[in-house]
């Protein structure tokens, strides 16, 4: 990712663990700590699947990057994101506000993030970067 001089360097944080050992409450906390300094504009946060993006009061990572229910990638062939597919058509459709939304964003979090495939997890930056704007 391309970044301006006067920006800090990109953090990439991993927060694992086995269920109940409180990663939700770590999301929470920093839902939290955004809403208080009044810049919850700079978080989004997301999950693999919409029970865990509910859980999380987020959206799926796959609505978050535009990312399309693809029937012939649910069922195995070449192009599988977990199910969901980026065509070059929709990336063409991004409107400019998404492209707007995504400049604010600084923290982006992905509960259940070992679920998704490295297929999708290379979409997802290469999406970001698109509506980014960074190479």
């Amino acid at each position: 990712m391309r970044r301006d001089d006067n920006e800090p360097p990109q953090l990439c944080q991993f927060i694992g663990g086995e269920g109940g050992t409180g990663k939700s409450r770590v999301i929470a906390a920093i839902a939290e700590l955004f809403v208080r300094t009044g810049q919850s504009h700079r978080l989004l946060l997301t999950a693999t699947s919409g029970t865990a993006a509910a859980n999380i009061n987020g959206i799926t990572i796959h609505s978050a990057c535009r990312f399309s229910k693809d029937i012939v990638a649910r069922v195995g062939r070449a192009g599988n994101l977990d199910g969901f597919a980026s065509s070059g058509s929709a990336a063409l459709r991004i409107d400019g506000q998404t492209k707007i939304d995504w400049q604010e964003k600084q923290v982006l979090v992905i509960d259940e993030v070992s679920m998704l495939g490295a297929q999708t997890l290379h979409a997802v930056n290469k999406q970001l970067c698109r509506l980014r704007k960074s190479a």
